[in-house]
């Protein structure tokens, strides 16, 4: 089972924008990195440098990774690394 996890932080205006267009729930969940550790963890371990991030869990395959614009792959890792952190 796949999940798109939408990494947002708090005054972030290209957030709120993209908020509007995709709305959270069914796939979708949105994680602000400044309150949820997890998000953090998973911010941490993908590199992610800038907010809004898509990324997919993929829970089957034991992997999450990081999309582009067009939701493909770009930078992927085991999500066991997570445990790590």
């Amino acid at each position: 089972m796949k999940e798109y996890v939408i990494l947002t932080a708090k005054h972030c205006p290209s957030c709120e924008a993209l908020k509007r267009y995709i709305p959270e729930g069914g796939k979708f969940r949105y994680m602000d990195v400044s309150e949820s550790l997890e998000a953090a963890r998973i911010a941490k371990v993908l590199g992610v440098m800038a907010v809004p991030t898509i990324v997919v869990l993929d829970k089957e395959n034991n992997k999450m990774c990081i999309l582009d614009d067009k939701f493909r792959p770009q930078r992927c890792v085991d999500s066991a690394s997570l445990d790590s952190t």
